[in-house]
């Protein structure tokens, strides 16, 4: 007795053939959908799951008819439709390897704009504490430099008019070292020389920054007292030097340690007015120190006011450099490396959604993966122009700002429509003023 399934005699069937593979495919496929929707207690029509076991069957026998075909497609569709967003692409084998390697790759990424960030904020947190360092002691030194010259000139003066009314006129005005007026201007030039030190200290560091970023922006073969944009005349080297040695053309007294310590430190004692004899011997080791002339002794306000003026040249230089190298990092860096960070934010809470609920596309999910990084990356540029609209009411920084851009790129892309929206409106057709003539009559 023949079987009613059996084909007819036609070209229905041909064993071997692509289109016989395409459905053989496709019943497997269904079958990976029809164990997603039980897994997850997804109800199915009994037709529908009847005509799927007739494509098995079908398949294991080999014979297929026309109307068991169209069944089980019919039921591939309604089982399609209940398991949206799940396809047959991301049920796929190598849908789960394929998200645990995006997952690590954009992990990686991530991690190297963290740490990138991490860098570039502190070398700002370094800059800002010294140029706000360098600020506060230049205002202080400013105004101490202004006192100390009116006082040293009194002072002076008052030297001046006490050796004239007394007989002994190179020993008589030593009273004066411990006078009111004296211990004021001690007490300034002290105040005034620890905060020159700590200035200098500052310029010295902020000068070791910019010198490792010289470093990293100019050729390695080109030495590091070469490239030395602030203190460049101290050392000198010619055809032949193994080292360099001391620019004796500048004697610029910042070039060794002996002039640091001599234009830095205090001379002592302070304002004496002593005798003027130098011995010519050189002085004992261990000895005290020889006296100094009485001129040098009473000017030592005048000396550290002129030191003041080269130091704080170099530090107002270096503040300039400082901060325009910060700016760019804050404004043009940093926006971008927030807004990507938070693209990967989104893009990792994406892929670890879609591995969970088994939606990653072999396909399309890296596409709209990069995507994202890719206008991140724009978004973290033009961030700068956007951010008083952006702000409304809410107090958030620009770098804040860059990242929560970053992370909702769909959002900000509406807000950038809204945007063209209200400055280039669209034009509308004005209406026909027919109708309104048709209601007056």
């Amino acid at each position: 007795m023949n079987d009613k399934r059996s084909p007819p005699p036609s070209a229905d069937y041909v064993p071997g053939s692509s289109s016989v593979y395409g459905l053989a495919r496709d019943v497997s496929v269904c079958q990976r959908l029809l164990s997603f929707a039980a897994q997850h207690g997804i109800e199915i029509q009994e037709k529908h799951l009847s005509a799927v076991g007739r494509a098995v069957d079908a398949r294991s026998k080999n014979v297929w008819i026309a109307v068991d075909i169209a069944s089980f497609y019919e039921a591939y569709a309604a089982i399609s439709k209940a398991v949206s967003p799940v396809t047959r692409e991301t049920l796929s084998r190598r849908a789960p390897t394929m998200a645990q390697r995006s997952m690590w790759r954009y992990g990686c990424i991530a991690a190297f704009i963290a740490v990138l960030v991490i860098a570039l904020s502190c070398l700002m947190l370094i800059f800002n504490q010294f140029t706000a360092d360098i600020d506060k002691q230049v205002e202080s030194n400013d105004k101490l430099a202004l006192s100390i010259h009116d006082e040293t000139q009194a002072f002076i003066l008052q030297v001046w008019d006490s050796r004239e009314s007394l007989n002994d006129k190179e020993h008589a005005s030593d009273h004066l070292v411990n006078s009111q007026m004296a211990r004021e201007l001690k007490e300034n030039i002290q105040k005034f020389a620890i905060s020159m030190r700590q200035l200098y200290s500052d310029i010295d560091g902020l000068n070791r920054v910019m010198n490792f970023l010289g470093y990293l922006r100019f050729d390695k073969k080109t030495e590091i007292w070469q490239r030395d944009e602030y203190m460049g005349n101290c050392y000198t080297k010619d055809v032949g030097m193994v080292e360099p040695v001391t620019n004796q053309d500048t004697n610029f007294w910042m070039c060794s340690a002996d002039g640091l310590r001599a234009n830095l430190e205090i001379k002592l004692p302070l304002l004496h007015v002593g005798t003027t004899d130098v011995p010519d011997d050189p002085p004992i080791p261990h000895a005290r120190p020889a006296p100094r002339p009485p001129l040098d002794q009473v000017q030592e306000g005048f000396q550290k006011i002129a030191v003041y003026q080269d130091v704080r040249e170099i530090a107002l230089k270096l503040k300039a450099d400082a901060n325009n190298f910060g700016g760019s990092v804050v404004g043009f860096v940093l926006p971008v490396l927030y807004a990507a960070l938070g693209a990967c934010a989104a893009v990792l809470r994406r892929i670890w959604s879609e591995t969970g609920t088994s939606t990653y596309h072999l396909r399309k999910s890296p596409i709209v993966n990069l995507a994202q990084i890719a206008t991140a990356v724009i978004i973290g540029i033009t961030i700068g122009l956007f951010t008083s609209f952006l702000e409304g009411s809410k107090s958030l920084p620009p770098l804040a700002l860059a990242f929560v851009a970053g992370y909702g790129v769909d959002k900000f892309f509406e807000f950038i429509e809204r945007v063209v929206g209200a400055i280039l409106p669209s034009e509308k057709p004005s209406s026909s003023p027919e109708p309104e003539l048709s209601k007056g009559k």
